[in-house]
Order: structure tokens, then sequence, then C-alpha cells
């Protein structure tokens, strides 16, 4: 069903007013938690005067925490601080926040657009419809309100913005009628986009190097419908694998100052590590039962996991994801079923 510009300028128009009635509200809320040393107390973004010397002081600022990336985040809010009069107005980051928020819904809107025409029959449910209250669900859900309205989360929203980028790049090459000749040119052209959607989103936040995977997800759910090419998906496992590597190497490099943040904590990563499976479930529930008490900033009394018996619900889940796996991969349906646990999986890292 083809989308012409008027269709989607009014859809565009009105996700994105509905999405600003949900969270203007919350604008005018304060800074939070690690606003203070990386955004209103970190002279590196106090930017004022746009040369190059200031903006790359700006772009290398990240904390000794993210001293490999993140550079591209903190000259956002170095931008954002000397176009609010070079003041740190919390209004100001969060209302940029909010427009990126709407960027991803439209971009989310787009992805789901191409995938329900690709799999539906015109007498189905209409897709620009399906599309639009999918992405509208996932723009207003509870669960987007801290990356929405808490500063320092622009960098979980704008690698986000890449990754869905990407994907939204890929689906269109992905269907496209010249699909199968694998056109060098424009296979080319799709590898560099792709390479510069992570390279930026890796420097708001490093989860951009997941973009592979989320592609292999794709994959899996359009190929029933659109003949597959032996080529494209070697071109994905080599991408993958590359990108893999080099994610392996930047975690060796940095796996140092990771620990170091543990000092001060009272756990360790290996009990984060552990704790990670019971918290994929928690965050199911958060999505389908969502409950204004369990959407806190503050979350310092979950319970944490020091083995697999302490709590034994660490084995349980670790269990529960093996059994859900393994149910997918002999389901029917298997590649829709592997493909939303790749994405959720995925998801729950950025």
């Amino acid at each position: 069903m083809p989308t012409t510009p008027l269709r989607y300028l009014c859809i565009s128009l009105l996700l994105s007013l509905v999405i600003a009635l949900v969270y203007i509200p919350g604008l005018k809320g304060p800074w939070l938690l690690d606003d203070e040393p990386n955004i209103f107390k970190n002279e590196q973004v106090q930017l004022s005067e746009l040369t190059p010397g200031q903006l790359k002081i700006a772009a290398t600022a990240p904390l000794a925490s993210y001293s490999y990336a993140r550079g591209l985040a903190y000259l956002s809010f170095a931008l954002n601080y000397y176009f609010s009069g070079q003041e740190f107005s919390p209004y100001a980051f969060k209302l940029t926040n909010l427009i990126i928020h709407g960027i991803n819904a439209l971009l989310v809107y787009w992805i789901v657009f191409i995938i329900c025409a690709a799999a539906q029959k015109p007498s189905r449910l209409n897709p620009h419809l399906l599309a639009g209250l999918i992405a509208l669900c996932w723009a207003c859900h509870p669960i987007q309100v801290s990356s929405v309205l808490y500063a320092v989360q622009r960098m979980t929203l704008v690698s986000g913005t890449s990754v869905l980028l990407g994907c939204l790049l890929f689906l269109r090459y992905r269907i496209s009628p010249g699909y199968l000749t694998l056109d060098p040119r424009r296979t080319a052209g799709l590898i560099t986009a792709l390479g510069l959607c992570m390279i930026i989103g890796f420097h708001f936040k490093e989860t951009a190097v997941l973009l592979p995977v989320y592609l292999l997800a794709l994959e899996l759910i359009v190929r029933p419908f659109h003949p597959s090419n032996i080529k494209l998906d070697r071109l994905l496992i080599v991408l993958t694998v590359v990108t893999g590597i080099t994610a392996l190497g930047y975690l060796m490099m940095t796996v140092g100052d990771i620990r170091s943040q543990y000092i001060y904590r009272n756990f360790t990563l290996e009990d984060r590590l552990l704790t990670q499976p019971r918290v994929l479930f928690w965050y199911l529930k958060l999505i389908w039962l969502p409950q204004l008490s369990d959407y806190s900033l503050f979350l310092d009394n979950y319970p944490l996991s020091h083995s697999l018996l302490q709590p034994a619900t660490t084995l349980f889940s670790l269990l529960g994801w093996a059994a859900l796996i393994t149910v997918s991969l002999l389901s029917k349906m298997r590649w829709l079923l592997v493909a939303c646990l790749v994405w959720y999986l995925s998801l729950i890292h950025i």
C-alpha cells in the first residue's frame, strides 16, 4: 500500500501532537541524579562561543567511565546550553529530548508500517492504522518517561535514533524491487549508511553497536514474505561478526574503567550480571502490567543475585529464558518469535 507524502505528514503531525500533550507537563521537572556530574556541573559543556576549539572541548567532556565514547552526547549538551542563553535550563534540555523522542516514534511508525504492509493482505487491518497505534503505544508507554524527561538519558535516545534509522534504511533496501540483484553501488551505500549510524550512535551510547543484531532479527521477520538472498545473509553475518569482535575489543579496553565504577557500590559486576535474568522478567511486567509505583528512579532496594541460588529465582529465571528460547525455536512461528526475543533482549540494554 503506497504512502503519499500528505498521508505521512498527517500521521506524523497527529503522532507528534499526542506525544507532546502527554509529555509537556513533565518538562518543568528538575535536574535528576546523573544530570549533575554530566551536565550542569560539567564545566566543559559550558559553551560560550561556537568555535572549533570550544566544540572540541565539549566533545571531549565525557566522564572517566565514558572515556572512549559518548562525546557527541556531551557536544549536544553544550549546544543545548549555548542556545538556551548560556543557562542550564532543565526545560530546554528536556524539550530537546522530547523532540528526539518524537522523531524516534516516527521511525518506529515507518518501520512497523513497512513490515505490516509486507506481511498483510489488503483485506486485513490497514497497515497505517496498525503502525500508528503501535508507534503511539510505544511512544506514550510509562516506561519511556525516564528516557525522555531525564536529561542525561539523551545518550540513550539518540543511540536509539541511530539504531532505528539503520533498521529503516535496511528494510527499505530489503523490500526494494532490485534487492535480489544486490546492486554493488546500492549495497555499498547501505553499508556506508549503516556504518555511519553505528558510529554516530556509539558516540552517544555504546549500545548502538547492536544494530547488526536488530537487522538479523528484521531479516527473520521479512524473509517469509520476500525472497531471501544468500549474499545478503552472508553480508549480515559478516557485519555482525566484525561488529562483535570490535565490541569485544572495546570491552577489553574499558573493562578496567567498568570495574572501577563498582568500588563505591555495594555489589560487584558479577552480581549485576547474575541479577539481569530476573530483571528481564521484571521489565516484561513493567511493559505489560504497568503500575505507577514501579516507575521510580530509585530502585536501590531491588534484591541482588549473589549466586545462582541466592536467591533461587536467579536459577529459575535463567531456566525460564532458556525455555522461552527453546519453545520459540520449536514453534511454527519460530522466525517471528526468535526475532521478538532478539529485539527484546537487545533493547533491554539500551
